[in-house]
Parts: structure tokens; sequence; C-alpha cells
């Protein structure tokens, strides 16, 4: 019996084996019809089909061969591998303060999730993507966690806490303190309004988050506070993810009154 790191290495150091097991997933097919569709000669096709066969991956039929359920079973997994290893490579630097926040992303949210990440020749991509999509955005209410406050945040949530959405944001004491200093007009106007609950959580914020109605943005920022990469989807199971994190956070975090913002 073979070792399961020789199975992988035989099933991985080909992709034409993984092309030719992926035929076979949805229906039968002759070594005949698998040449027409593949780039494998009928000889090669022939010998990898009798491996998968000593393997259980796949069966002979009457029309040919198929994937078996452990065939079947097995690409799922290494679909499922391959996702993940995409996710890392591509923007494992990112998901290290997501991962600190209480929220993994799985592989399947590489299908639902628009991610846009700093880049040397446009490192305010995430911010400019996240300030456009919440001027789209049409809902009743807003919850936030931000661990850095800047004219552009403070610009793009304006419109939102303004109006008679029912919003919450939570932010740590250095954002309050920087937004006593140097944002007093922002701070105005949280007191002028009745719509926006504002909380501090007795921690350093490492990450950020909006909800709303129908979307959900999470933001990772780097060590000096930059921020780095825009993780948005209106997918349920990556909505309710990010808000169980959010109400990790709020439940923790006190309220802000107005005579202590004066």
């Amino acid at each position: 019996m073979s070792s399961a790191d020789e199975l992988i290495r035989f099933l991985t150091s080909s992709e034409n084996r993984i092309r030719l097991l992926s035929a076979l997933e949805e229906e039968p097919a002759r070594p005949t019809a698998l040449a027409e569709t593949l780039p494998m000669s009928r000889s090669s096709i022939q010998r990898n089909l009798r491996a998968f066969v000593e393997r259980g991956w796949v069966v002979r039929t009457d029309d040919g061969y198929r994937c078996s359920f452990g065939g079947r079973l097995l690409l799922h997994r290494y679909r499922d591998l391959a996702a993940t290893a995409h996710l890392t490579d591509e923007y494992g630097r990112f998901l290290d303060a997501l991962a600190d926040a209480g929220l993994t992303l799985v592989p399947d949210d590489l299908e639902t999730v628009t991610i846009t990440t700093a880049t040397r020749h446009d490192p305010h991509a995430p911010l400019r993507r996240y300030s456009d999509r919440v001027a789209e955005v049409d809902s009743t209410t807003f919850r936030g966690i931000t661990p850095v406050v800047s004219p552009v945040f403070n610009d793009a949530h304006e419109a939102l806490i303004s109006t008679a959405v029912d919003a919450e944001l939570v932010i740590d004491e250095d954002a309050l303190s920087t937004s006593r200093t140097g944002y007093p007009e922002a701070l105005a106007t949280v007191i002028e309004t009745d719509t926006l609950e504002l909380y501090v959580h007795p921690d350093s914020l490492s990450f950020g988050l909006s909800l709303f109605d129908d979307i959900a943005f999470v933001g990772a920022y780097d060590d000096a506070g930059q921020f780095v990469a825009c993780f948005e989807g209106g997918d349920e199971s990556f909505r309710e993810r990010v808000r169980a994190v959010y109400r990790e956070y709020r439940s923790a975090a006190r309220a802000v009154t107005a005579e202590e913002l004066r």
C-alpha cells in the first residue's frame, strides 16, 4: 500500500493527471474520447487510467471509465488545498490581522469575497475601493470597528451617520484621543447626531470592519496603521462571521457619553 505522501505526489506531479481525473468526475468516458479533449496521448491516458484503477480512484464501466467516490473525494480535497495555497500565497501577509481578530477566511471565500490589496504602485487602492463602495451603500444599519481615524474615513462615513441610520462604531483609546485633537469637527458630528453610538474598546485594535444590511467589509492594517487590504462580501456566511467578531468586540467595549466628547 502506498503512503499518503506517495499518493499525493503521484497525483500532483502531473497536471495532466488532475485533468484526466477531473474529466471523469461527471460522466464515464473511453480513452479515445479522452484523447480528443485532453492534451495527452492515448497511450499516456491508458497508462494513467490503469494507475488510477489500481489506486481506487477510477473504476471501469460498460461506458469506459468513471471517477469513483474516492476519486471525487480526492479531487474535492485537492481543490480545497489548491484554493488555500492560492489564498495564502496571494494574501498571506494580510491574513494575520484578520486571524488575530477571530476572523478566518476559508477557500470558499475566494468565490464570493472581493479582495483589494495595496501594492507598491497603488498603495491606496484598498482605501479608495472602500470609500467608493461605502458611497454606494443603501443601508438602514451600520456596525463598525476601526483602529485609526482619518479624513478619508470620516468623509466616507459622514453621510451615513448624519442620516437616519442605526449606527455603532467601536474604536480604541488612541483613536478617540486622535479624534479629539485632530478631527474635532468630525467628533462634533458624533455629538450632534442621535443615530451613532460610539464605543471604546480597552485594547488596541489592529483591524477594521464595517457591517451594513447586505454587505460586510474587513480591513487589514500594517504595523504603521496603513490600510493594506480590503475584504468585502455579501455572502451570508461571510457576513455572519464578521457579525460574530463585531459582537465580541462590541460586548467588551464601553459606551462613550456626549459629555465625555465635549
